[in-house]
C-alpha cells in the first residue's frame, strides 16, 4: 500500500533524493528500491551538482509503478548567501550542464584536499585516500571527510567533525568556488527543465524567492524535512499567490544520514508531481526552453 497524503488521501512523491553519485549512502538502484516498497508514486534523483545517478535510477524503475524524475541540486551562492538550486527534467546529455558539473567535481575535489591539508596543520593525519574511498565515484563532500575522520577514530559523531572542524568559521573549513543562482537558473532551462529553490525555509534564502522568481525561477521546495509545519503553510500560499510550481521531498541522503529525513517522510502530493511533468511536456515553466527531457 502507498504512503499518503492524510489531507488529501492521494499517493506520494519524494523529489529530492541523494545516492552514492554525491554526498548519500545508497546507490541510485538502492534509493530506487527503498521508494518502490514503500509505494512512492514518484522520485526525483537531485544528486549535488552531478546527473551521473540518473540513468541507472531509471534503469532500475523500468519495471515499477514508481516514476523517476531526473534532476540535480546545484549549490549556488548570492552575495555570501548559499542557495541551492533543484533542477528536475533536465537533459543529463546536456554539454552545458555536463561542463559546469565537471568545475563543480573539481572545485569540491581542491577543496576536500586543502581541508585533508588544514587538518594536517591541526596535528590531525587523515589520509586523503580514505577520504576518496568514501565518495567512491561520486562527487567528493564534507561528508565524506567526516565519515573517514570517524573511521579513523579522530571524531566520535559525524556532527562533531562539523561543529569542531570542518563547519563554516571552523579551523579546517575551506570554500569552494559556486555557481551564481541566476546562471544556475538559465543553465537548468537551457537543458530543458524546470528550476527550483530548494528549501527556501533554511536559512534565509525565502528572501530571495521574489528575486529569483523575476529572473526566471519556475517553483519553490514547500515540503521538507527541515520546514516546520509553518514553514510549509507560508510557502504554500507564497507560491500561489506568485504562480509558480510547488516541489518537496525529505532530503534523504541514506540510513546512516537519515535523521527526520527518512525517504517518503514528506506527505508531497502527486498532483505537484504531475503539474511538473506537465510543464515540462508543454513548455509551460517561466521561459521558454530548448532542449531534451530525459
Amino acid at each position: 500500500m502507498r504512503p499518503t497524503d492524510t489531507l488529501t488521501g492521494s499517493a506520494i512523491v519524494d523529489m529530492h533524493l541523494h545516492t552514492t553519485e554525491s554526498d548519500g549512502v545508497r546507490t541510485p538502484t538502492e534509493v530506487v528500491n527503498a521508494a518502490i516498497k514503500l509505494g512512492l508514486a514518484g522520485i526525483a534523483i537531485t544528486d549535488h551538482d552531478t546527473v551521473s545517478g540518473v540513468a541507472e535510477a531509471v534503469t532500475a524503475a523500468e519495471q515499477s509503478n514508481t516514476d523517476v524524475l531526473s534532476g540535480i541540486e546545484f549549490t549556488a551562492e548570492k552575495a555570501r548567501k548559499e542557495l541551492h538550486i533543484l533542477g528536475y527534467g533536465v537533459n543529463t546529455r546536456h554539454a552545458g550542464l555536463l561542463s559546469l558539473a565537471d568545475k563543480l567535481r573539481q572545485s569540491r575535489l581542491d577543496r576536500a584536499r586543502s581541508m585533508v591539508n588544514k587538518l594536517s596543520g591541526l596535528g590531525i593525519e587523515l589520509d586523503f585516500d580514505d577520504v576518496l574511498e568514501q565518495a567512491g565515484p561520486g562527487n567528493i563532500g564534507r561528508p565524506h571527510i567526516a565519515r573517514a575522520m570517524l573511521d579513523a577514530g579522530i571524531i566520535s559523531t559525524m556532527q562533531e567533525a562539523f561543529e569542531r572542524f570542518i563547519g563554516r568559521n571552523c579551523p579546517a573549513y575551506a570554500d569552494r568556488w559556486r555557481v551564481e543562482p541566476v546562471t544556475a537558473v538559465n543553465l537548468i532551462h537551457d537543458a530543458g527543465g524546470l528550476a527550483f529553490l530548494a528549501h527556501p525555509g533554511l536559512r534565509g534564502a525565502s528572501s530571495y524567492i521574489r528575486f529569483l522568481v523575476d529572473r526566471g525561477l519556475d517553483g519553490i521546495e514547500v515540503y521538507h524535512s527541515r520546514h516546520t509545519p509553518e514553514t510549509v503553510a507560508k510557502l504554500d500560499v507564497l507560491a500561489d499567490k506568485l504562480g509558480i510550481l510547488k516541489s518537496g521531498g525529505s532530503d534523504c541522503h541514506g540510513p546512516s544520514r537519515e535523521g527526520p529525513a527518512l525517504i517518503g517522510s514528506q506527505p508531497v502530493p502527486t498532483a505537484w508531481f504531475e503539474r511538473i511533468k506537465a510543464a515540462l511536456a508543454d513548455g509551460s515553466g517561466q521561459r521558454t526552453r530548448q532542449g531534451t527531457i530525459s
